[in-house]
């Protein structure tokens, strides 16, 4: 469990260095994290009722590589489809 956490920590941290990156000279875009437990598309879906925009990203760790769409970002066009 201090390995998962430790890596989370460290992709969240890389995250947030690009987004920041990538904002830094544009207008004022606000860049934040949060780290919620559970299944992965419910929590999203929950966190980001009132979000504009929601980005999702491929870490590529499942066991097929080169999909178009992984589970999650599947999970969250079937939920966002359907209603």
């Amino acid at each position: 469990m201090a390995e998962r956490d430790r890596r989370a920590e460290q992709i969240v941290g890389d995250a947030m260095r690009v987004a920041a990156d990538a904002v830094s000279d544009t207008c004022d875009i606000a860049v934040g994290h949060r780290v919620v437990p559970g299944p992965n598309v419910p929590a999203l879906v929950d966190i980001s009722k009132d979000a504009e925009m929601i980005v999702v990203g491929c870490r590529g760790l499942g066991g097929v590589q080169g999909l178009l769409l992984g589970s999650v970002s599947s999970g969250l066009c079937a939920i966002r489809t359907a209603r």
